[in-house]
């Protein structure tokens, strides 16, 4: 996380998220949190995902295909 600027009571917020599809093995997530009227940046993070199996829970060491598949479809969304 990196803290730009504080957030304020009453100030309107705008959180974009934006996934990263640069590895196979992680679904990474980017988040950019501004202040709506200003434009002002306040905050950026990202988070890292790995796919777990449903059965055993161990971790995939890569997203399953039809994951990844159905991430990239919502891309223009």
């Amino acid at each position: 996380v990196k803290y730009i600027r504080p957030c304020v009571f009453g100030e309107t917020i705008d959180i974009a998220v934006t996934p990263d599809y640069s590895n196979d093995n992680l679904l990474v997530l980017n988040y950019l949190v501004t202040d709506r009227d200003a434009g002002a940046k306040l905050l950026k993070a990202s988070t890292k995902h790995a796919a777990v199996d449903r059965e055993s829970r161990q971790v995939l060491f890569q997203l399953p295909p039809e994951f990844i598949r159905r991430i990239r479809q919502g891309e223009g969304k």
